[in-house]
């Protein structure tokens, strides 16, 4: 189960930064993980075989990249790496699927 949690942008009313939360969401397994909050996010490893197995983000925060802990398995025999330009490339959204990997098996987020 995950959950996003990413610094907005100025509150005009007030001069503050706001912060964005959305999920959690996962299926029956797994556990719940947060990240904690960012002004961005720089780049996505994505590990999989026939679904994705792990996820490791590397934020920015003030300017400075941080890398996070990896998050699901160890499988995963395929790497996939996202590198944004961030400031002036960032996420708009995120989207996918599930099902069962195997015939009869829990599906899978």
């Amino acid at each position: 189960m995950a959950l996003l949690s990413l610094e907005g942008e100025k509150d005009q009313a007030g001069g503050k930064k706001l912060s964005i939360v959305v999920g959690p969401w996962g299926g029956n397994g797994g556990n719940y993980w947060d990240d904690g909050s960012y002004s961005g996010v720089r780049e996505i490893t994505l590990a999989y075989d026939r679904c994705i197995d792990s996820i490791r983000m590397v934020y920015d925060k003030n300017g400075k990249p941080v890398a996070a802990e990896q998050h699901g398995g160890v499988g995963g025999t395929r790497t996939a790496e996202i590198k944004l330009q961030y400031p002036e490339e960032f996420l708009t959204s995120v989207s996918g699927h599930y099902c069962p990997v195997v015939y009869g098996g829990s599906p899978v987020i």
